[in-house]
């Protein structure tokens, strides 16, 4: 592009880059070129490795940062996103950054979140899905932590990447209570009485799954009851079995 033109107008090394070649932007080339060898020589290299750039953005957004803030510090909108995601240009994350970047970065301090502040949804999901894989109505859940049901069925479902800090405390203030709704007690019986919980043929049931080869305490969890109970059921209904029936 521009081959033999002597200034395109915009002579730069970037336009070098893009492929320009008129001969100001071969001249800033080389000169670039020269500049960035002197830099490694005597150690005042322009540009820094953006492996660790990158992996300090990413906590600062893990601690509820958001890209509007980080403007604010000095780091643009498309360097966020050309760290993180890619560059216009080559479609990929940049492989260096300028070192005044790392340095703004490096300058951001961890603090503690307000209410209001949005942080990412992936603990609160993890927390609203357990609960309600575990049996849990999201309503319930819900109505425990004072929520709204729209904001813990759009965590469930995963249609905010987003929650308000204060959203995440109240749901891990109350995150012992929903544990044990999750686990909730099996439904006792008196092993005197199992023939009032269950019918003869529940227990005859029962009876022919275990020695089909399921455990006692399968059963007793399916059936809801102990597995002592179970052990005495049975047995009374083999003395009944080898009871002859009298005519």
């Amino acid at each position: 592009m521009n081959e033999g033109v002597k200034d395109c107008g915009k002579a730069s090394n970037g336009r070098y880059v893009q492929g320009c070649r008129c001969d100001a932007c071969r001249t800033a080339h080389t000169t670039a070129q020269k500049m960035g060898i002197w830099r490694n020589e005597n150690g005042r290299t322009y540009f820094v490795d953006a492996g660790p750039v990158r992996e300090r953005l990413l906590a600062l957004y893990d601690l509820g940062y958001t890209k509007r803030e980080l403007i604010r510090y000095g780091v643009s909108d498309s360097t966020q996103r050309a760290l993180v995601h890619s560059h216009h240009r080559t479609g990929k994350p940049i492989k260096r950054v300028r070192r005044e970047t790392a340095e703004k970065l490096a300058a951001v301090r961890g603090r503690k979140l307000s209410p209001g502040q949005r942080v990412p949804a992936d603990a609160a999901a993890l927390m609203v899905r357990t609960w309600h894989d575990s049996g849990v109505p999201l309503v319930r859940i819900a109505n425990a932590c004072g929520l709204d049901r729209g904001v813990v069925d759009s965590i469930y479902h995963g249609k905010q990447e987003q929650v308000k800090a204060s959203t995440l405390v109240v749901l891990l203030r109350h995150k012992d209570e929903l544990d044990d709704m999750a686990r909730p007690e099996p439904r006792r019986s008196y092993a005197g009485t199992l023939h009032k919980t269950l019918s003869d043929w529940e227990v005859e049931e029962a009876y022919a799954e275990h020695k089909a080869g399921k455990t006692m305490g399968a059963l007793a969890a399916r059936y809801h009851t102990y597995t002592k109970a179970l052990e005495r059921a049975f047995d009374k209904l083999e003395e009944r079995e080898a009871t002859p029936c009298r005519a």
